[in-house]
Order: structure tokens, then sequence, then C-alpha cells
């Protein structure tokens, strides 16, 4: 989809904007499935694999609009979970 969309409020904040096909293991790194579970752990490593300067510019309000099979792969609901309890979901 191309060009306005309507959220139903006003929208203030940034827009992280990635492709197709971006798999489990870009958005919480496969590394750190099993050594790194509690919120704290968890944030700093979110999307590093595709854009490493992620967690240091978003914030409060921003979203990522996502391509194609997003979040695709084996793995995928251990990545939303931490990516919730990193409070970016």
């Amino acid at each position: 989809m191309n060009g306005p969309v309507d959220v139903g409020r006003p929208f203030r904040g940034r827009v992280f904007r990635y492709g197709d096909h971006v798999n489990t293991d870009v958005i919480f790194p496969g590394r750190y499935t099993y050594t790194k579970s509690r919120p704290e752990e968890v944030a700093p490593h979110a999307l590093e694999d595709l854009d490493p300067t992620f967690v240091e510019r978003v914030g409060s309000g921003d979203v990522i609009v996502a391509g194609w099979n997003w979040g695709c792969g084996g793995r995928g609901l251990p990545a939303i979970r931490r990516r919730r309890r990193g409070g970016r979901a």
C-alpha cells in the first residue's frame, strides 16, 4: 500500500520502515534466545542485525512499518514475546 494511512487518531512519532521477509532471527537475534529473557536484557538487542541503531533511535510513539512476510521463521512467538517484554510491540 502506498500513500496516507488513516490510523484513527493523530500520529506523532517516527516511522521505521523495513522490507519484506524479515525473519524472527533478525527481529530478535537467535544467538540470544536461550541466554536473555528479562526485558532489560532483551530490549537492547531488538533488530540489531537489521538496523544496529534502532534501539538508540526508537522512542515512545514510534512505529515499525513492516513489509510482506514480517516475522517469518520458526521462532516467531518467542521473538514477539521478547519484543513485547522489551516494550516494543
